[in-house]
């Protein structure tokens, strides 16, 4: 992990619009929403925080309240606060894959549970350069959620670390919900900065669409 960030922060201070595992190192904008406490840049832990309650303090923020995008930041944040604990990291996942059944357990699927848990397991698996790992996780959050642009921007995310095929798809639907979610368009807009096959991706649907092409 401390390789992956290494490389961000050289690459970030470089000006390159690469920044790495796109998970770990391109942070979603959140606005003023209530995540784990964070320094002013990217990468800049809260050095007053005790890591030690990263798991708990996760756990907690995570309700059926908080938006899809603050649950991805959230994340992040705790994936790199557990950096060096493999035991934090085992005993996040577990909790949030055992929300995943317990909804499962009775019946009623949880959208935000399989999302959470999938979530972190794609975290989890970019800390590690290990591909696209809780990928099949949240695409199974975005079908029973049915239309979530939001959940279509995390299996973006996710998928661009080897599920790549299905990117394109998964980017068509979020853009579908940036008109009602200007904060979804600030996080698009900053990911087309940030990649540039997504900036020619969407440049092309934009000339296709300004040539009467692209459209059904």
């Amino acid at each position: 992990m401390r390789r992956v960030l290494g490389i961000a922060l050289l690459l970030t201070a470089a000006g390159s619009v690469r920044a790495g595992p796109p998970a770990i190192c391109w942070p979603v904008e959140i606005g003023d929403a209530k995540s784990l406490p964070w320094g002013k840049e990217a990468f800049a832990r809260d050095d007053c925080y005790d890591a030690r309650k990263t798991v708990e303090d996760t756990l907690s923020l995570l309700d059926a309240r908080m938006p899809v995008l603050v649950r991805m930041e959230t994340l992040r944040r705790a994936t790199i606060y557990l950096e060096d604990s493999q035991a934090g990291r085992d005993a996040l996942l577990r909790a949030l894959a055992s929300r995943v059944l317990d909804a499962e357990a009775a019946k009623k699927p949880s959208a935000l549970a399989w999302f959470d848990a999938g979530y972190a397991q794609g975290c989890f698996s970019q800390l590690r350069e290990q591909g696209p790992g809780g990928y099949a996780w949240v695409c199974r959050a975005a079908e029973i959620a049915g239309a979530s642009p939001e959940m279509e921007y995390g299996c973006a995310i996710l998928s661009l670390m080897g599920a790549r095929g299905d990117f394109k798809g998964h980017l068509d639907r979020a853009q579908e919900g940036a008109d009602k979610s200007p904060l979804l368009a600030r996080n698009l807009e900053s990911l087309k900065k940030l990649y540039p096959p997504v900036l020619r991706y969407f440049e092309g649907k934009e000339k296709g669409m300004g040539s009467g092409k692209g459209k059904e």
